[in-house]
């Protein structure tokens, strides 16, 4: 039996992108959507002549094939920026990711201790015994500069951000699998002398924002024939004998039944499980409510200061700081703001559920970041003009290790669902970067395509 009908749950961009592949192909696809918009928390909002990017602020990628997905997407939408990164770290701002000139900007105390322990991963390597020493670290990964900056100055950001203890988690940005201690110090030496790096931040468009990918994507799937429907209930999904046959949902007052012949989910999986017809297991059921989501919780702070049109994000990763991150607002259309005499800073928070921050009011998130934005030099009290805030519940899986059994339970019951994947953060449970989430959906496309000319061409 051929393809001749797909269902998609979710819009949000791993929805999206996955839809736009499946129906550029001429696989005929429909996506569901409970919100009323599309997007997932890939949103814009224009705030006091400035756009606030209420989810993913930016998207790099190294992945050429994706890189060419989004141009060609995009069109002349698409753009490449330069964004400067640093690191708030005892008092002091260092560029990030770190590098050799970045390291020369650290406390001496603090250095001597990472040489040390520099020192120590090379006296490993030496004696044959850095094998098993990866074998601890997530990926086989061992920090380029040592455990001590490892963990004295990055880990605590991972914790803030994946509510994972900082000792279980090393930051990918500081470790190296292809190269030697010895390599890291010839780069150490020559990296001194070597202009410094930047960031690039691409795929934005600068009068729309980040929401213009899954607007843009939309579009694309509706021209091609797909359907999108938004403000959708799924009820169920038929799984009889574990190959999904057809879902259930209503749109618009009116039930719908609908043959799909694959299902993808990128919509939670304690919102799917309940879907399911017949049931899964009770005891995967009682798993789901053991899954929690952290919040994106953003404090919007107007200042009566000149603009601030530098674009820079700046991570505040000590402990006694519960925020992680702060940017600066761009303003909406520069052009007609000759005479703009304002900036917006944007503090970021990632809080569990539960934590007493997330029903916070903007005035008591304010008073709770200005003693570190004080610090940092990024905050004047008296020049504060208006608050604004945004929640955005579900914002990101919370791992802890814990957690594991039932994660790995859940699973393995859906991998044996035939005509059935879990996609994205959501669908997965896997906190997986933005360039991970979409490569994946690509991946899923193409293997539904390659699948789909092989039934066509063996009937």
């Amino acid at each position: 039996m051929g393809i001749s009908r797909v269902a998609v749950l979710g819009a949000g961009l791993s929805g999206l992108m996955l839809a736009w592949k499946l129906q550029e192909a001429g696989i005929p696809t429909l996506v569901l959507e409970a919100q009323p918009e599309v997007g997932g928390v890939a949103k814009t909002q224009i705030w006091n002549g400035f756009r606030l990017e209420l989810g993913p602020h930016s998207f790099h990628t190294t992945e050429q094939p994706l890189a060419r997905e989004l141009k060609s997407l995009m069109g002349k939408e698409y753009q490449i920026q330069t964004r400067h990164n640093k690191v708030w770290f005892q008092n002091r701002w260092v560029g990030y990711p770190l590098s050799s000139r970045s390291l020369m900007e650290i406390p001496p105390s603090t250095l001597a201790r990472a040489m040390g322990g520099w020192a120590w991963n090379w006296s490993q390597q030496q004696l044959g015994l850095s094998p098993d020493a990866m074998k601890t670290s997530p990926n086989g990964l061992l920090p380029q500069y040592g455990w001590v900056l490892d963990q004295v100055m990055m880990s605590e950001y991972i914790h803030k951000v994946q509510q994972v203890p900082a000792s279980s988690m090393r930051p990918s940005w500081f470790t190296t699998a292809n190269s030697t201690t010895q390599d890291s110090i010839k780069q150490f030496l020559t990296g001194i002398f070597r202009p410094p790096k930047q960031r690039t931040l691409s795929f934005h468009d600068p009068n729309h924002g980040f929401c213009s990918i899954p607007q843009t994507l939309s579009h694309k799937i509706t021209a091609a024939g797909g359907q999108i429907l938004t403000s959708a209930n799924l009820r169920k999904i038929y799984a009889p004998e574990g190959e999904v046959k057809a879902i259930e949902y209503s749109w618009q007052g009116q039930e719908h039944w609908e043959p799909v012949d694959f299902l993808f989910s990128t919509i939670p999986l304690s919102t799917l499980f309940f879907r399911w017809d017949p049931l899964p297991p009770h005891t995967l059921l009682e798993y789901t409510y053991q899954l929690h989501h952290s919040s994106l919780v953003s404090l919007h702070i107007l200042l009566n200061a000149p603009p601030d049109e530098s674009l820079w994000w700046g991570y505040f990763p000590e402990p006694q700081y519960s925020f992680y991150r702060v940017s600066p607002a761009k303003q909406h259309r520069p052009s007609q703001q000759e005479h703009f005499n304002q900036r917006c800073l944007k503090v970021e928070w990632m809080l569990p559920q539960g934590h007493p921050l997330h029903n916070a009011t903007p005035e008591q998130l304010l008073e709770e970041a200005r003693p570190g934005l004080e610090e940092a030099n990024l905050l004047v009290a008296e020049q504060v003009a208006e608050l604004s805030i945004n929640r955005e519940v579900r914002a990101l899986p919370m791992m802890h290790m814990n957690k594991e059994l039932p994660f790995r339970e859940i699973s393995n019951y859906l991998t044996q669902v035939r005509r059935f994947r879990a996609l994205g953060q959501q669908g997965n449970f896997t906190p997986n970067s933005l360039e991970e989430t979409l490569t994946t959906s690509l991946e899923a496309a193409a293997t539904l395509i390659k699948e789909t000319h092989l039934l066509s061409a063996s009937e």
